[in-house]
């Protein structure tokens, strides 16, 4: 199972120091102001952006906005400066809220925090149509806050609880030679506190398997496809989708769903989405069958030099990262191509399903 370090300063009390307060408590329009090294295009209204607690003299950034929900519109921050340690720090920050996400105009803020890598999101509020949210830290320590390797990681949603919730996103990446981490276009169906999982190295984890990157700088990260399917009469659907990229020059996706008759109720419209960053698929929509829908899936192309073949596994992955369990006939590990196959995978619900070791 996957477990996570994960940390976020407490709103509870906060202590601003060394900070001239730039805003006016009654300047709520949509004003723009700036600051030492805030650029033109943070809006500001009634907080500064650029706060430190007096705690851990790490800097915060701030921006807010009204934003009507039938027409959508945009909150961004993007700035440098230089922190306590004397680091340059590169921050950009957007929230996209398409048209209809919500009802009435609302007032939103976006607090980011470089150095602790994480982001609250105010107030706390669930989405008619989800908002996009893309933030890119550059410069900060990463392996002070526990990353040691470049790749890909998990943006994830941490409850009061401590528990944890896998946010989709486009790409989610770690680089440290450049000290940089970003997620792009992270699906938030609601607001609260969100950052990047760190694996616990004590703990034996389950990770997903990684799709190599593609060589071509315009690919698709998330790729669906779509087709009618009648509950009463089945039928199948195959995905097909291949790029160029990986060791063996191309990497190949096939899968394939087989409903028998008296699956479902009526007639859907079914989806297969691939993200291109992992060996993993999200059925929709999410919906119960009377009888199981069988999967093929295929994947070749993979690095498969750093899994172990004994280890690995096909598994349903919960909304908060957890796995469980899936019925299959058989897996296929051909470390020489780099394929991974799964035989008929029995599919009791549509969600996300991936290859783990």
């Amino acid at each position: 199972m996957k477990s996570f370090l994960f940390s976020f300063s407490s709103f509870l009390l906060i202590i601003f120091v060394g900070i001239t307060f730039l805003g006016c408590a009654d300047n709520f329009d949509n004003s723009i102001v700036t600051a030492p090294t805030i650029t033109d295009n943070t809006f500001i209204h009634s907080d500064s952006p650029l706060y430190t607690s007096a705690f851990t003299t790490k800097t915060w950034l701030q921006a807010s906005k009204f934003i009507d929900g039938e027409t959508g519109g945009e909150l961004i921050i993007d700035t440098t400066y230089i922190n306590y340690q004397g680091r340059q720090i590169n921050v950009y920050g957007r929230l996209k809220f398409k048209e209809y996400s919500f009802q009435g105009l609302t007032f939103f803020k976006m607090l980011l925090r470089p150095e602790e890598a994480s982001i609250a999101l105010f107030p706390n509020m669930e989405f008619e149509i989800e908002v996009e949210l893309t933030v890119e830290y550059k410069g900060i320590d990463l392996e002070a806050l526990g990353h040691t390797t470049s790749g890909h990681v998990d943006f994830v949603f941490l409850d009061d609880n401590g528990e944890i919730e896998i946010i989709l996103n486009e790409f989610c990446k770690v680089n440290i030679g450049e000290q940089r981490i970003k997620v792009n276009n992270a699906k938030l169906s609601h607001f609260s506190q969100y950052g990047w999982s760190i694996s616990d190295s004590t703990t034996p984890q389950l990770e997903l398997i990684s799709l190599p990157s593609s060589s071509a700088e315009d690919i698709d990260t998330l790729v669906t496809q779509y087709k009618e399917i009648d509950g009463h009469a089945g039928g199948k659907f195959d995905f097909v989708y291949s790029y160029q990229g990986g060791p063996f020059d191309s990497v190949t996706i096939v899968s394939k769903l087989d409903f028998a008759d008296h699956t479902f109720e009526g007639t859907q419209v079914i989806s297969q989405t691939l993200n291109t960053n992992y060996a993993a698929m999200k059925y929709g929509p999410s919906m119960q069958f009377d009888k199981d829908v069988k999967l093929n899936l295929v994947i070749t192309g993979l690095d498969l030099s750093n899994v172990d073949p004994n280890t690995l596994d096909f598994v349903f992955i919960n909304e908060d990262g957890s796995v469980e369990n899936v019925v299959y006939d058989n897996i296929i590990v051909n470390v020489s191509t780099g394929t991974i196959e799964v035989d008929n995978a029995k599919l009791t619900h549509f969600s996300r399903y991936g290859f783990v070791h």
